[in-house]
């Protein structure tokens, strides 16, 4: 091999090595002046929207038969914090028509009977704790009769609970 072309390959390698130190010399230099970016912490996650609606437990009335001035005494149990709305309705006898509605019974109309259901108020409508709850039912206004009561609790994100129906009588 000829020397003048062994100097010049010799020389080539030097420059192409002097280069790369000094590629990599600026770039460590210019990591070394700026400092890193800071991290971001990770973002917050949001609270998952409650999506468990309350459960209505131990439903009982005490006494089923009440009078009217004395009242009934309401327990219940929830799992969370609630409102809690009651409707009374009240249970009669009625007339089954030809298109199928139960319709309230005169001494003209005659026929096969059914159970009327008609709404007399809503007695309960409070914030309810977790655990167990009692409530006063003052059934003044209502007339001597067989009543049903209807719970439904919602809890602060709107979900509805179990319905619970407790049947009750108002006597005179």
């Amino acid at each position: 091999m000829d020397y003048r072309l062994m100097r010049k390959r010799a020389r080539l390698s030097r420059s192409v090595a002097s280069a790369f130190c000094l590629l990599v010399a600026s770039a460590h230099a210019a990591s070394a002046q700026s400092p890193p970016p800071a991290a971001t912490p990770p973002p917050i996650p949001a609270p998952a929207p409650d999506k468990i609606a309350p459960l209505l437990t131990r439903t009982e009335l005490s006494p089923k038969v009440a009078a009217a001035k004395t009242g009934t005494r309401l327990m219940f149990t929830l799992n969370e914090a609630a409102r809690v709305a009651g409707t009374v309705t009240l249970r009669r006898v009625g007339v089954r028509t030809a298109g199928g509605r139960c319709i309230e019974r005169t001494s003209k109309r005659r026929g096969s009977t059914c159970l009327l259901r008609t709404k007399a108020g809503t007695v309960l409508a409070a914030n309810a704790a977790t655990g167990v709850n009692v409530a006063l039912l003052d059934l003044r206004a209502l007339r001597a009769g067989d009543y049903t009561l209807t719970l439904t609790p919602t809890d602060t994100a709107g979900n509805k609970g179990n319905v619970r129906v407790l049947p009750f009588r108002v006597k005179t």
